[in-house]
């Protein structure tokens, strides 16, 4: 059963995730978003380009840190036995 599961998920091209896991991806993607709004607010005021770049860095730090754990779900969802 378990091996039928791994090859629905590569084969159908989705992945049903549990509760838990979907709600910590979705908070992630939220702060980012709330991260992002927030540099774009900065360039319209017209912040300093450095105080800009930092919060950028942050963005970046945040976004580094929902791809490694997507992928670390993948890889023991999908990938691993």
């Amino acid at each position: 059963m378990e091996m039928e599961e791994k090859k629905s998920c590569c084969a159908n091209k989705t992945t049903k995730r549990p509760e838990e896991e979907l709600r910590k991806l979705v908070n992630r993607l939220s702060r980012i978003e709330g991260q992002v709004n927030g540099v774009k607010k900065m360039l319209q005021n017209d912040a300093y380009c450095t105080d800009i770049l930092i919060q950028v860095s942050a963005c970046q730090a945040a976004f580094n840190s929902f791809t490694k754990e997507l992928l670390a779900s993948h890889i023991k969802g999908c990938v691993a036995d």
